[in-house]
């Protein structure tokens, strides 16, 4: 099975994830395992991210934690399609694929998987 994951939004790691990238065309693809981009957390993906009200020092403050600090990118996914900071592009597909029979019947086989 080959993961391929999307990322697009304004997460404070995108400056890091685009300074790595090879290309600064968008959307770009992007193999993940032994990458420099691959070694990045994953809790930007995964919404890794909580927050707790704890006491400290007797005051009850708000905490960010961080719930997976040792995955990588490369270990949930294979591939990355990165779209940029924020939807920058649209992509409108082919719209003979709408006529393929083939791909109705994928649809509607994903749609039940779903139970749409």
């Amino acid at each position: 099975m080959f993961v391929v994951c999307s990322m697009v939004g304004p997460y404070a790691e995108y400056p890091e994830i685009e300074a790595r990238l090879d290309s600064k065309v968008k959307p770009s693809f992007f193999l993940l395992k032994g990458t420099p981009i691959g070694s990045l957390g994953a809790n930007t993906l995964l919404g890794g991210y909580t927050q707790s009200l704890q006491v400290i020092e007797g005051k009850q403050t708000l905490v960010n934690e961080i719930q997976y600090p040792n995955l990588r990118l490369e270990d949930v996914a294979d591939g990355c399609v990165y779209f940029g900071k924020e939807s920058e592009i649209v992509v409108e597909p082919d719209a003979s694929i709408y006529k393929d029979p083939g791909y109705s019947r994928e649809l509607e086989r994903r749609r039940k998987i779903c139970e749409f």
